[in-house]
């Protein structure tokens, strides 16, 4: 296995700049994961790192080797497409031993690495039916098969849950984390499902118009978002405008309207000088129902406008001033019903994040 360097890449297609000076490592074994929305560049990153695309500055390295303007067959590094690029006319022993064909690999080998890798993705006995005969969750097991057989130092995954169903999905994602667990290989993965990111990944670097707005643990990405976009990205944040009306020991005061103040904890990361514009960001999960007469800071009348049920959580949508805030709540809690008098909200100035700027 190989680390993966990234210095300085950028790629222009003609005026567009689809990806702009990025520059991280990804080390041993890891399982990374490049996250955003359509267009920001993390799928053209990951094909430059396959050598299907070359940067148009910067460089590539696998461990100390440079690979920036090698072909994709001189990198050793196996991919899996999104539409899993299987061969419709080949079975799925044909289909998985066509690197290792390519490779002039001896028969015999072929054979043995073949059916080890169908065993691998549990396809053990599938070798001789027809690749259209699969479901597709057993065609993207095809695909990652085919892309481990012939030993890659790096694998690559450009988003191969789309085309599956949530509960195929979820499956397969398992899967997947559970073989690179199992092979140690390090994985690039890239996917605008954050919740496939923050489930898999041991590292995520989110991306938006070509630039990598912060790379860090599952964790550090959505307990420490750097931007008001990676807040709103990751996690559904609800994002307010306000203005530093006092800064004090515990931390500050932010005025969100003349009636709604928000008391912010004490952050070493940003000290806001009084009057200062600033970005707020609060995570669903860190508003709560409570009684008006709890003695927390942070204690609001809200109007209750909508509530939805989905299973293990409750989605609720209140007013505050002008503000509609999204809150998430456990199923089991107590929830208000929409219309009802007396609602509060607590905020939790520990989980208010705030941005300047």
């Amino acid at each position: 296995m190989s680390s993966v360097s990234l210095h300085h890449i950028s790629k222009r297609f003609g005026e567009v700049m689809a990806v702009d000076d990025l520059d991280f490592e990804i080390g041993q074994g890891q399982f990374f994961s490049l996250l955003g929305p359509s267009g920001c560049g993390k799928t053209t990153t990951l094909r430059m790192i396959a050598g299907f695309e070359f940067p148009s500055s910067g460089q590539i390295l696998f461990n100390d080797r440079e690979v920036t303007y090698l072909k994709p067959n001189l990198r050793n590094a196996g991919m899996v497409f999104q539409n899993f690029a299987l061969f419709p006319h080949m079975t799925v022993f044909e289909n998985v031993a066509f690197g290792l064909q390519a490779r002039k690999v001896e028969r015999s080998e072929q054979e043995d690495r073949v059916l080890t890798a169908l065993i691998q993705v549990d396809l053990g006995g599938l070798g001789t039916r027809p690749v259209t005969q699969l479901s597709g969750g057993q065609q993207q097991r095809v695909a990652l098969a085919r892309a481990i057989v012939i030993e890659p130092e790096i694998l690559l995954l450009d988003e191969p849950l789309s085309n599956l169903d949530t509960k195929l999905r979820e499956e397969t994602r398992d899967q997947i984390k559970e073989l690179q667990k199992r092979l140690g290989i390090t994985t690039i993965y890239v996917t605008h499902d954050q919740g496939e990111a923050l489930t898999l990944s041991d590292r995520i670097a989110v991306m938006d118009k070509g630039v990598c707005q912060q790379v860090g643990t599952p964790t550090e990405i959505y307990r420490s978002p750097v931007n008001p976009f990676v807040a709103r990205f990751v996690g559904n944040s609800n994002v307010l405008s306000g203005t530093v009306e006092a800064i004090d020991a515990d931390g500050m005061l932010v005025s969100i309207s003349s009636d709604v103040k928000l008391r912010v904890a004490r952050t070493e990361s940003l000290l806001p000088a009084p009057q200062a514009s600033v970005t707020l960001s609060i995570r669903p999960e860190s508003i709560q129902f409570v009684s008006k007469t709890v003695d927390l800071p942070n204690v609001f009348s809200a109007d209750l406008q909508r509530v939805r049920f989905s299973g293990s959580v409750i989605d609720s949508e209140v007013t505050l001033g002008s503000e509609v805030l999204r809150v998430k709540s456990l199923a089991e809690e107590t929830v208000p019903e929409p219309g009802s008098a007396d609602i509060c909200i607590h905020v939790d100035p520990a989980q208010i994040y705030c941005f300047d700027k």
